[in-house]
């Protein structure tokens, strides 16, 4: 809960970037997930970790062929493959996985806060805590 708003401002940053013909700012695509990962991750030299925590955070619907949402991630599905990437790492431990995730966010903090200031309408606004503002 921490980060969910940072996690939302990266998500919606990132939808309008290789969306799909009429998708455009509705869902993230693969493009706009492999777009994240060399912002978020540019010492990764791989993609192969995110193409992997992307399948895994897909909802499989067999019934989708005439469209592109299998290869688009719904907010939810961001969240699990955010998780999955953790898991996929070399040095995953279990008993650390929240302490990873709370590492991996913190990282990805300055990515939220560049993305907050590169659009006009929320340029100088912050990400805070709503416990922090009260």
């Amino acid at each position: 809960r921490d980060f969910q708003e940072h996690l939302k401002v990266i998500y919606q940053g990132f939808t309008s970037v290789s969306s799909y013909p009429g998708r455009r700012s509705r869902i993230l695509s693969f493009g706009g997930w492999l777009t994240l990962r060399g912002q978020a991750m540019p010492e990764e030299s791989s993609t192969r970790l995110f193409r992997e925590a992307f399948a895994l955070g897909r909802e499989i619907r067999v019934d989708e062929t005439s469209h592109y949402r299998h290869m688009e991630l719904a907010w939810p599905e961001f969240l699990v493959s955010l998780g999955a990437l953790q898991r996929l790492q070399p040095d995953y431990d279990p008993e650390f996985f929240a302490d990873s995730l709370s590492v991996f966010f913190q990282t990805l903090i300055p990515l939220s806060d560049s993305l907050l200031a590169g659009n006009p309408a929320t340029a100088g606004r912050k990400v805070g805590n709503s416990k922090d503002q009260a």
